[in-house]
């Protein structure tokens, strides 16, 4: 028999996956039915999660932190501006206060042109710990010239990975670098 507490409402007590799949086989429906998904960020719409979850708050308790754990939430944004990304970061905060998961994979689709005053912009608010680690798509990476996506990457642990140095002398570092990305493309030289 299932062990969910007796204060549930009578139509997800009576529920098959509730009576009949111990919490171990309903892990596993969850993780067959949000693996694999691609979730894109709008400023519309936030992030746009899977029908599942929004079937009853049992379920959504008990599955939302598979589908964030499993899934890259993608933002698309022009130029590396750091909008969208700020909205996945405040999600992220409300799901650690109300489910007690994380955003764990957190990529950007980078329309161009290139922007470094909002890339900079980016690394602060990662710096900060204002956005989850960053990652680069594979199939947004194909639009950078050939290093460019890795180089960004690496830009990213940067700033994750020196939290406890102040800003100025982290970005300090970033101006210094930012020489190997005029070198792989000539649009970072401006702005």
């Amino acid at each position: 028999m299932s062990n969910l507490p007796n204060t549930l409402p009578q139509s997800v007590a009576q529920s098959p996956l509730f009576v009949k799949l111990p919490p171990e086989l309903r892990i596993r429906v969850y993780k067959y039915s949000v693996y694999g998904l691609l979730c894109k960020v709008t400023t519309a719409h936030g992030i746009v999660e899977p029908a599942i979850l929004l079937t009853c708050n049992v379920v959504r308790k008990e599955a939302i932190g598979i589908f964030y754990a499993e899934n890259m939430v993608v933002v698309t944004t022009p130029s590396f501006e750091p909008t969208d990304a700020l909205l996945v970061a405040r999600k992220d905060k409300i799901l650690r206060s109300l489910y007690g998961c994380r955003i764990t994979k957190f990529g950007l689709d980078v329309s161009l042109p290139r922007r470094w005053p909002n890339l900079l912009s980016m690394l602060r608010h990662l710096h900060a710990g204002n956005l989850p680690r960053l990652k680069v798509p594979r199939d947004a990476a194909q639009m950078f010239v050939e290093g460019e996506a890795g180089f960004i990457v690496s830009l990213s642990n940067i700033a994750t990975g020196s939290r406890g140095r102040p800003w100025h002398e982290v970005q300090d570092i970033f101006v210094g670098l930012r020489a190997g990305l005029n070198a792989l493309h000539r649009d970072w030289r401006k702005g």
